[in-house]
């Protein structure tokens, strides 16, 4: 038997399971529509379960195959990546077939955001591929990514991350050069360079704003004297990072 999926009245698909085939209707092409077979796609493919628009995986896949649209499949992958629980047997392994550069940036963008649920060491190694990612996106993911997941066991893989964190403080997006001062932050307590890199950026005059008081931020999470010493030292400044010094030292 042939299923047609019309909602508000107006076919969207058919699939015949016959056949495996699946005709398209032109109103797929429509945005709200779109998001509609997006979400049942994600439904389809993540949670393995009957859903109300695609009942069986292998229309979903029938359906993403026929479709054929580059911008469809890239939405439905990056949605379904992040909906995988961390605990889904062999998600490193899953994460690092879509970490490639040759794979749409939304698909990039959420294997950044996923491995910053997991411990995995192999993690490391794919973040730091992606923080040199050439969109902006990807690469903020992947630093947002090691301040949920934390510093490595591995010193030298800490020491090499952090490199890597260092480098990207001048990349031309504000919001990565943020993102990456808040995993600095994350690091302060394993690796000097990490501190003074944040200390250099209060200190500095030519810095943005912003990435002081993101800076000052970050160091409120490291423990170390000379840290909270200067720490104390803005908060007799008048400058706009003494309120944000006061608030990461907790006091009145």
């Amino acid at each position: 038997c042939i299923r047609s999926q019309r909602p508000a009245g107006r076919r969207l698909w058919s699939y015949d399971p016959t056949t495996d085939r699946v005709s398209v209707s032109p109103q797929l092409a429509h945005p709200r529509n779109r998001q509609l077979l997006t979400a049942a796609l994600r439904e389809a493919f993540v949670y393995r379960s009957a859903h109300r628009l695609i009942p069986s995986t292998r229309e979903a896949e029938s359906l993403l195959r026929i479709a054929n649209n580059p911008q469809m499949i890239a939405e439905t992958r990056a949605q379904a990546i992040r909906g995988i629980t961390p605990a889904f047997p062999g998600l490193a392994d899953y994460l690092a077939a879509f970490a490639s550069s040759n794979q749409p940036w939304q698909v990039r963008w959420a294997v950044a955001w996923k491995w910053g649920q997991l411990d995995d060491p192999r993690g490391d190694e794919q973040l730091l591929q992606l923080l040199a990612d050439n969109v902006w996106v990807v690469r903020m993911a992947a630093a947002r990514a090691w301040s949920r997941r934390g510093p490595p066991t591995d010193q030298g893989a800490i020491d090499r991350i952090v490199d890597a964190l260092r480098r990207r403080l001048d990349d031309p997006a504000p919001e990565v050069g943020r993102a990456v001062i808040r995993a600095l932050g994350t690091f302060g307590n394993r690796s000097p360079q990490a501190r003074d890199a944040l200390l250099a950026l209060i200190d500095g005059q030519t810095a943005h704003l912003t990435y002081r008081q993101e800076a000052v931020e970050a160091l409120g999470y490291i423990d170390d004297e000379t840290v909270i010493g200067r720490l104390k030292a803005l908060i007799a400044d008048n400058g706009a990072a003494h309120r944000s010094a006061r608030l990461r030292l907790a006091l009145p």
